[in-house]
């Protein structure tokens, strides 16, 4: 039978299920709430944090009192390894079955409705300080941000989230690697981490200069950004002030599609017509 893990773990990296699964399976996560519609928990890590699944038809909104989703904005490992204690339980099925078919982080956390200016005991930690000047001035020479030899193998395909984009209402973006097999034909997709130094060591310009836009629209951070360690996000939003430059720059790599509610790639690429719509 399929799980809620097969259906989002295209949408998840690795590295954020890897640490999930781990946590889960220490028994660590105490599910408070779980049916066809919301599943609420606690997740026991260096603190203790809570997390709340919402389905919405085909979609999952998830949110989490950790510092790393309310920075970044996106699934944390406190998430997946909620995600797995509902699959446990049952939680976010349909009447017959059926399941939701991607996740995205919410934006409008449930605890700021609930608890308004004083979220007591939910309350995130304080954001990690930065870095030391010294660490930050050396990190681009000491290699580990340099782009690994896969990485720069691997050919990127752009997929607009239709059903992202109209719940968000704005232009969703997954930006996903793959690798060619043998015979040409596109290898299995997954989400890419990149940040600005590796996105400068791109072989293809049309990519270095669609990825370079894309981060240029995100909120600055002063000191990831100076030092070139800013990373893409994993489903970047696109302003509304830069939509049509960056959609006709994707639809020139011929790598531009739209993904449905299904969570698939459709065919043909897209393709950029000049004039009105």
């Amino acid at each position: 039978m399929t799980s809620l893990a097969d259906s989002f773990s295209w949408a998840v990296p690795s590295n954020i299920r890897r640490p999930g699964s781990r946590l889960f399976k220490s028994g660590t996560v105490q599910v408070l709430t779980c049916n066809g519609e919301k599943v609420e928990a606690e997740v026991v890590d260096t603190e203790t944090h809570r997390v709340e699944l919402k389905r919405d038809e085909k979609l999952v909104l998830a949110a989490c009192t950790c510092p790393y989703h309310a920075d970044r904005g996106e699934v944390c490992r406190h998430i997946w390894a909620t995600v797995l204690a509902a699959d446990e339980k049952g939680g976010l099925r349909g009447p017959r079955g059926g399941l939701p078919k991607d996740i995205l982080a919410d934006d409008e956390p449930f605890w700021d409705e609930e608890l308004g200016d004083d979220p007591g005991v939910w309350e995130p930690w304080d954001p990690v300080p930065p870095a030391p000047a010294w660490r930050e001035l050396l990190a681009p020479l000491t290699g580990p941000d340099l782009a690994p030899v896969t990485l720069l193998e691997e050919e990127l395909l752009y997929a607009i989230n239709v059903p992202a984009s109209l719940q968000r209402q704005g232009f969703l973006l997954d930006v996903l690697a793959f690798r060619r097999k043998q015979d040409g034909s596109r290898g299995s997709l997954h989400p890419i981490r990149i940040n600005r130094l590796q996105v400068a060591q791109r072989r293809d310009p049309q990519d270095r200069a669609i990825l370079s836009l894309l981060l240029g629209a995100m909120p600055s951070d002063p000191w990831a950004s100076w030092s070139g360690l800013q990373e893409l996000p994993q489903q970047p939003r696109v302003p509304d002030e830069v939509v049509q430059e960056v959609a006709r720059r994707l639809c020139a790599t011929g790598r531009c599609h739209l993904r449905d509610e299904h969570g698939e790639i459709l065919e043909p690429p897209l393709a950029w017509h000049q004039g009105a719509p």
